[in-house]
This record gives structure tokens, C-alpha cells and sequence, in this order.
């Protein structure tokens, strides 16, 4: 049985080759720092922080996830099939959505601000 010190380890490695090494994790990343950065301007409550951090971090986690799909999908199914494409384009929808509700969300907590 695995230590709890190998899991964490284990969890570590995932993080850091899904930031360092997937582009759209990268990219994810990137447009939640430039929210938090942005939101480091703005007077924001403290619930507004948290919903701006959990949505930053669903949509990463999200991005996580799709990854770990499409990678399973490329190693299940090597080549074309359209049923593989059917199951990355639904988690990409999936990851889209939940993307543009927290745009939504920002612009509501944020527009506020700053008019």
C-alpha cells in the first residue's frame, strides 16, 4: 500500500506536467492568473474572492479532466474513429460551458466594480 507521502508525490508530478505540459491547462492557468491579478485591483468581499478562486479552479480542474479523457480516448482508440471525437468534443463542450458560466459570473461580480 502506498503512503499517504507517495500519493501526495504522485499528485505533485500530475499538477506539474498538466501546467507545464498540457497547452490548455497552460492556458487555463494563465487566464486565471490574469483574473486573480485583475481582481487584485478591485475592492472585492470576501465571498466575491472565494466564487473568483472556485471558479478559477473548477475550470482548471475541469481542463484537468479533459485531458485525462482525450489522452484515454488517443490510447484506447490510436487512430480516427468518429465515436473518439464524439467523447473529446463532448468534454470540450463541457469544459466550454463551464468557461463561459464563469465568464458570466465574473462579469457580474466584476462589472460592478469597476462601473
Amino acid at each position: 500500500m502506498r503512503s499517504l507521502k507517495d500519493k501526495f508525490a504522485y499528485a505533485f508530478v500530475g499538477l506539474k506536467k498538466g501546467v507545464l505540459e498540457d497547452r490548455s491547462v497552460k492556458l487555463q492557468c494563465f487566464i486565471a492568473a490574469l483574473v486573480i491579478l485583475f481582481c487584485l485591483f478591485l475592492p472585492l468581499a470576501r465571498w466575491e474572492w472565494g466564487i473568483v478562486l472556485l471558479l478559477c479552479t473548477l475550470v482548471i480542474a475541469l481542463e484537468f479532466v479533459n485531458s485525462v479523457i482525450e489522452k484515454c480516448v488517443d490510447l484506447i482508440c490510436p487512430h480516427y474513429d468518429e465515436r473518439a471525437k464524439t467523447i473529446k468534443d463532448l468534454m470540450a463542450g463541457a469544459v466550454l460551458f463551464v468557461s463561459l458560466a464563469a465568464a458570466g459570473i465574473f462579469v457580474i461580480i466584476l462589472g460592478g466594480k469597476i462601473i
